[in-house]
């Protein structure tokens, strides 16, 4: 991704990194969660690894001055409740 998109090796693999740590520490707990509490939770690790994203690239020169750079945190939000409603729909087949 990094090669694709022209930025610094391990730019991406960073950010990746602590999002899928961060999903490991609270798998546990997902199960238990309702609907808005795992909307919640998605919304707390795309922003987790847009905000990475963002301080790796303020630190390069960088800096994304516009407001869209954070709306796949808020695409992903109202995106998930319909996945996870179809996920659960599908697993109980």
């Amino acid at each position: 991704l990094d090669i694709l998109l022209a930025t610094p090796v391990g730019l991406h693999a960073s950010s990746l990194v602590i999002v899928v740590w961060l999903g490991r520490m609270t798998q546990r707990w997902t199960g238990v969660f309702s609907i808005r509490q795992t909307t919640v939770l998605v919304l707390l690790l795309v922003l987790a690894g847009r905000l990475v994203r963002f301080v790796e690239l303020s630190l390069l020169g960088q800096v994304p001055a516009q407001w869209d750079y954070f709306l796949p945190v808020i695409a992903s939000a109202l995106i998930w409740p319909t996945i996870l409603l179809s996920l659960r729909r599908w697993t109980q087949r």
